[in-house]
């Protein structure tokens, strides 16, 4: 049944179970601090009381104490015995015993509820006569004061639990409420400012991770979008070559046999980049080396330009995905573009931008072929994946394929002596 409380009302049955436990030990405190001492001093005051009259009464006689100010006081002398009851607290059962211990095994002490309770001690040189002291003025006042402690403690600690409880739920509430925004992407992070520290590490991670999630779907759908651009083109020329008929012949099959590959190829780095691209581990990367080795396997095709800042560039990152998908823009450019082609990396603020260059759109080409295809998708899902972004800007002058990288903390390797 707990299981299905929230965390406001478990927390507040938690409080109330402290609470209890709390005022039972101040309780049991209280009593055991007091009790002793208390009963002990009570005792004495009680048998110095009855001593004292009861020597009046053998020296002056009993009518020298019968005045104003001990009746006001509420003691009494009496020859007629008393009730004899048994004390219903603990301090009354603890004075008794202490009365009876000072006043002698043979002295006769009763007590009685009244009200007020009374101590009625035997006289021990009048047998017949009684003398009551009245014990509950005494003790009342200390046993009102300790219950109004108690009390008032229990209040306070309800109250501060009660506020504690509402301020540490009442984030994680809001945050249940926008559940929808938060995977939509409308949340809005400032909302949780004055919430704890817990909660608003807990609403930046999920943000996070669901934009992470976001961007990997994007980037799925973008593939699978390219992927279906680029198999329209083999498949319109088997379908071609089908309805002419002249799937028989050499060269015809040759060709037949091309778009299959093609096409083979092209579901292949679908497939590839699904599976390795979260697979491989991420870790200390030079990029500046990543784009030496890149350039240079492209040098007996074209000649590319390179422009490397200064200082070395050490990215947190997976190489061989990183590698792809440059290897993807620099051959989209190839294919694409027309020369010069340049690559390009700088550094920017906590970020690290790779470009990629060439002389424009040519003529023969469609405008839409420079955004489409699996080799774009897959540079936009390794971008996602290491939470940068991908960004083409096409003209006729020129075209520019930027990937833009955070720089997560990284050092560079130890170096072998």
């Amino acid at each position: 049944m707990i299981a299905r409380l929230g965390l406001r009302m478990r927390m507040w049955l938690l409080l109330t179970l402290l609470t209890g436990v709390v005022l039972l030990s101040a309780g049991w405190i209280v009593s055991v601090q007091t009790l002793d001492p208390g009963a002990e001093q009570l005792a004495a005051l009680v048998y110095a009381t009855a001593s004292a009259l009861d020597e009046r009464v053998r020296v002056s006689g009993i009518e020298a104490t019968r005045q104003p100010q001990l009746q006001s006081l509420g003691i009494r002398l009496q020859e007629i015995t008393p009730p004899d009851h048994r004390p219903r607290a603990p301090v009354g059962v603890a004075v008794l015993a202490r009365v009876r211990r000072l006043y002698g095994a043979d002295s006769e002490v009763r007590f009685d509820h009244g009200p007020p309770s009374r101590l009625w001690l035997h006289s021990r040189w009048r047998p017949q006569l009684w003398i009551g002291v009245p014990v509950q003025p005494l003790g009342a006042p200390i046993a009102r004061a300790s219950l109004w402690i108690l009390l008032l403690t229990a209040v306070l600690v309800l109250a501060v639990g009660a506020w504690t409880a509402r301020m540490l739920s009442r984030p994680l509430e809001q945050l249940a409420r926008r559940a929808p925004d938060l995977m939509a992407g409308d949340l809005d992070l400032r909302e949780f400012r004055n919430a704890p520290a817990e909660v608003r590490t807990l609403a930046a991670t999920l943000a996070r991770s669901l934009a992470d999630a976001r961007r990997r779907h994007d980037a799925r759908e973008e593939m699978l979008v390219g992927l279906s651009h680029d198999l329209r083109t083999p498949l319109a020329r088997l379908r071609f070559a089908i309805e002419m008929g002249d799937h028989n012949e050499e060269v015809a099959r040759t060709a037949m046999q091309a778009d299959i590959a093609e096409m083979d190829a092209l579901i292949g780095a679908f497939l590839l980049m699904q599976r390795e691209g979260r697979d491989e581990p991420a870790a200390a990367l030079d990029l500046n080396q990543l784009c030496r080795d890149l350039v240079a396997g492209f040098a007996h095709r074209i000649a590319i330009r390179l422009d490397l800042p200064e200082q070395t560039v050490w990215l947190h990152g997976r190489r061989l995905g990183l590698r792809r998908a440059l290897s993807n823009l620099l051959q989209n450019a190839l294919d694409h573009g027309r020369p010069p082609l340049a690559l390009r990396l700088s550094v920017g603020d906590e970020v690290a931008e790779i470009a990629v260059a060439d002389g424009g759109q040519e003529l023969r080409e469609s405008g839409d072929r420079r955004g489409f295809g699996v080799g774009l998708a897959v540079v936009r899902a390794t971008a996602a994946l290491h939470r940068g972004r991908f960004e083409l800007s096409r003209g006729i002058e020129s075209t520019v394929a930027r990937l833009i990288l955070p720089l997560l903390p990284a050092t560079a390797p130890a170096q072998p002596d």
